[in-house]
């Protein structure tokens, strides 16, 4: 019977500290209570179970003396209130903790993996969150996943309680150096980590408040975007090419550039999705991101393609293999820039293309199928030069004049 304070994480270089507890009236079971503390494990101390300043440098000297301080402050609020309340049961004991220290992830358990329990509960929180958008949700998941691969690979303890700077720093140049992420995929796991952190700690977990310091964030690139031109697109129309992976990668690009509908969507079209009406034949499909119902009328050269299938979109080609074929499909058509062309510069073509033909289609009317919510948010997203948006204007000038 005793208080026992050990190492969440003794293998990491960083570890929060839990008091172990036990007492006979438990019946055998533990009381584990995350103290919300963390230090070096190369000062901590197994025997004495506290942390030791003789190896520690000059700049960890207050911290030491501040985490010692309060785990004997803890043993001696808890060995008091056992004295004075001798039969107290879990409960009790547990609100009495968390009112002394504030902290309240306290856990009466039997030996547990606390790092499956923290992804248990990753799980559980984005699955039980109705408001995320689909593609929202495969993001987190996609995150949890990779925090779970850092754990695997790096034999790192993830938990949110001990996930400070330096682990972060260790996770960030995991995303880099190890799974060769770029820039802006290092950034949205940062991002999406992040957010999960402030989930947990809302949803009474203790997590390590490292993660709202400036520093603990990855930097978003801009990249360079890049749109094809009607005769570009026209091109690859044009290209010899039958209905194998190359073919269906470039038949599928081309109903994006001419519908403006995502990557998402397009390569999810379905016979049904066709609808043919008496001014016309339509696609009329609900958006995967946003859930929203598009109608969009089936210009010639799409229905040409259609046609190709018997009535049907193309299959479906997956984003990675088409990414590839379509760089190699621009590179065969010496389009400039083939390399940074991906299956998105379909839907900004489109919206690119749409805006230079003012006369015949409104912005308003390119927005609603593109999905942009205000006009400055869409001239952000298409490709036109300062050039460009002055002749629109000196047009738009002449014909009011």
């Amino acid at each position: 019977m005793g208080v026992k304070f050990r190492l969440r994480s003794p293998k990491s270089d960083t570890s929060g500290i839990t008091l172990d507890y036990s007492n006979k009236i438990f019946k055998g079971r533990r009381f584990i209570f995350g103290t919300g503390l963390s230090i070096p494990v190369k000062f901590w101390n197994t025997r004495t179970m506290r942390a030791n300043i003789k190896n520690a440098g000059v700049q960890y000297t207050s911290q030491i003396h501040n985490v010692n301080g309060r785990l004997d402050l803890l043993e001696i609020k808890l060995l008091n209130y056992m004295r004075e309340y001798p039969a107290t049961d879990a409960k009790n004991l547990k609100e009495h903790l968390e009112d002394e220290t504030g902290v309240t992830e306290l856990k009466v358990q039997k030996d547990k993996n606390n790092e499956e329990e923290l992804f248990a509960f990753l799980d559980n929180m984005i699955n039980d969150n109705s408001d995320l958008k689909p593609n929202t949700i495969k993001g987190k998941r996609q995150t949890v996943n990779t925090l779970k691969s850092f754990q695997k690979d790096k034999k790192i303890d993830v938990n949110f309680e001990t996930f400070d700077f330096l682990i972060f720093k260790k996770f960030k140049r995991y995303l880099t150096k190890d799974r060769d992420f770029r820039p802006n995929t290092v950034w949205k796991h940062v991002k999406d980590l992040k957010a999960l952190m402030r989930e947990a700690e809302k949803n009474k977990r203790t997590v390590h408040p490292d993660y709202r310091l400036g520093d603990f964030t990855a930097k978003e690139v801009e990249t360079e975007k890049i749109s094809l031109t009607d005769a570009e697109i026209d091109t690859l129309i044009e290209l010899n090419m039958d209905s194998s992976g190359l073919g269906r990668s470039r038949d599928l690009f081309v109903i994006g550039a001419l519908t403006g509908l995502r990557y998402s969507d397009f390569s999810t079209l379905k016979k049904e999705d066709i609808v043919h009406e008496n001014d016309g034949d339509y696609i009329v499909k609900r958006q995967v991101k946003t859930s929203r119902i598009v109608k969009i009328p089936i210009a010639s050269k799409v229905k040409a393609i259609l046609d190709k299938y018997d009535g049907s979109p193309p299959p479906t080609v997956a984003p990675q293999v088409m990414n590839r074929n379509i760089k190699r499909i621009c590179e065969v058509a010496g389009i400039d820039n083939a390399d940074l062309v991906t299956t998105h510069t379909a839907r900004r073509s489109f919206a690119t293309n749409a805006y230079r033909d003012e006369e015949n289609i409104p912005i308003i009317d390119i927005m609603m199928i593109t999905g942009h919510k205000t006009e400055v948010e869409f001239l952000k997203y298409i490709v036109i030069s300062p050039e460009e948006h002055a002749m629109r204007l000196a047009r738009k000038y002449k014909r009011f004049s």
